[in-house]
């Protein structure tokens, strides 16, 4: 029963919290996201409500919460400082809903902030939330995890400008044994490939040409997405600006040689740093370890902000 799976669960930790429901946070393809407030220790968090289809006790919400289960076994693994935290998860039969409770993020968006302030980033921040943005999905890669739904609208800030990736909701865990698991090398063109996830999940304008043509889903596939949000964070806009619906973005991704289009007066470095992300063919794409020692991130971000990144890690 769905009770039992997660009322009850020791391992899901969704023993006796008491919660408050307040502001609405955000609201996405698989539910919303409110404020939430633990009413026993004054902890502020965001709340994850995904409403499910069906009776609470028929066998096709049961069958929607054996799916949901990997999501919160993800959550539950992830211990990095540019990964949003995992804290709890239950699910209400009253409502026929799971909620997961999650670390708050109070900073918004770096899509919510482009709107708040008014337009692109300089390179100089660009430079420093995409260093952290690689970091997170280098380890993310290492544990044999795809996101597969990287973008400005999941790429969270703290006050302090620390960037954790958010929204698993489309992400997919490899199986073991896929031998490089970190990406890096040349050993089987990443090995991950074998098993790729076959999914057209995420959003369309942030989509790699193997996932647009159905040929898979691999960790390379994470980086065309980062170079994506790179471009939305130097633009202002998402990418493939002047397409008019998803199709025309598919089509265009679909046929794509080099990318979205890039606005004008960018580096010659950053114009590099997307060339490596761009490459059409997924086994010549760099990896999260590779570019991260591409002279456009190397160095990126200030000492302060490096400091409080390695601080919230040792907490």
């Amino acid at each position: 029963m769905a009770a039992r799976m997660f009322g009850q669960s020791v391992d899901l930790q969704t023993g006796g919290m008491e919660w408050t429901c307040g502001r609405l946070l955000g609201e996405g393809a698989y539910g919303k996201v409110f404020e939430g407030l633990n009413k026993q220790t004054g902890e502020l968090m965001a709340v994850k409500a995904l409403p499910l289809l069906g009776r609470p006790d028929s066998e096709a919400v049961q069958a929607q919460l054996r799916e949901l289960t990997q999501e919160l076994h993800m959550y539950k693994q992830l211990k990095h400082q540019h990964i949003v935290g995992y804290i709890d998860a239950r699910f209400d039969m009253a409502t026929n809903t799971l909620y997961i409770f999650l670390e708050n993020v109070p900073g918004g968006s770096i899509a919510s902030m482009l709107q708040r302030f008014g337009g692109p980033f300089p390179e100089s921040v660009a430079r420093n939330y995409t260093r952290q943005l690689l970091l997170g999905l280098e380890y993310l890669h290492s544990q044999l995890i795809v996101h597969r739904d990287v973008k400005g609208g999941n790429a969270l800030l703290t006050t302090g400008g620390i960037v954790k990736l958010a929204d698993f909701g489309a992400s997919k865990i490899h199986t073991a044994g896929e031998g490089n698991a970190g990406g890096g090398g040349a050993a089987g063109a990443d090995a991950a490939r074998s098993v790729l996830a076959q999914s057209l999940r995420g959003s369309a304008c942030w989509m790699a040409p193997e996932v647009v043509r159905s040929e898979g889903y691999g960790r390379k596939a994470d980086i065309w997405s980062l170079g994506c949000t790179v471009l939305e964070m130097l633009s202002g806009k998402h990418p493939w600006p002047d397409m008019q619906n998803q199709f025309a973005v598919m089509l265009a991704i679909h046929n794509a040689t080099g990318g979205p289009p890039r606005p004008q007066g960018l580096s010659p470095l950053a114009n590099d740093f997307l060339d490596h992300c761009f490459r059409m063919d997924p086994n010549d794409r760099s990896s999260a370890e590779q570019l991260l020692t591409h002279s456009w991130v190397a160095g990126a971000g200030s000492s302060a902000t490096r400091t409080r990144a390695s601080l919230s890690e040792e907490v």
